[in-house]
């Protein structure tokens, strides 16, 4: 009787992990997109050239842009996570533009509520971000 029981202890681990494994491949999957920037842009002061990404949140300080090609990873960004006030219907990238110059400062995924903006700006585009009116200043790109 206690070798049944312990083959169905054991049964029922092994489903529990094998759950929780595929619960967490699926989180994941909510915070990672597909996206084509057709500009040069800056991020965290690092200049990154126009073309296609695959963004993905790896916590809740660190955000990764790979090549979407090659899956190689370009930069790792340092984010600060906030709760946005509503569910997030769709995913994107928001750009403020002084001039010629886009700067990447928020990044928000789709089905979520949490909006990530990046930790560190230079000094003009921080007072870009105070001063601007978002429709007139602010360009958003779609993830997919």
């Amino acid at each position: 009787m206690t070798r049944r029981f312990q083959s169905i202890t054991h049964m029922l681990l092994i489903a529990l992990v094998a759950g929780l494994i595929c619960s967490a491949a699926a989180a994941s999957a909510q915070n990672s997109a597909r996206v084509y920037i057709p500009f040069a842009f800056t991020a965290n002061h690092q200049a990154m050239p126009a073309g296609y990404y695959q963004v993905q949140l790896l916590s809740d300080s660190f955000l990764a842009l790979a090549d979407r090609a090659s899956g190689r990873i370009k930069t790792t960004l340092m984010v600060h996570t906030a709760d946005a006030y509503n569910r997030i219907s769709r995913s994107s990238l928001v750009f403020h533009v002084s001039g010629t110059r886009y700067v990447l400062t928020d990044v928000r995924f789709a089905g979520t509520n949490m909006e990530s903006q990046l930790a560190v700006q230079p000094k003009p585009e921080r007072e870009l971000t105070k001063n601007s009116q978002p429709s007139a200043s602010t360009i958003e790109v779609a993830m997919k």
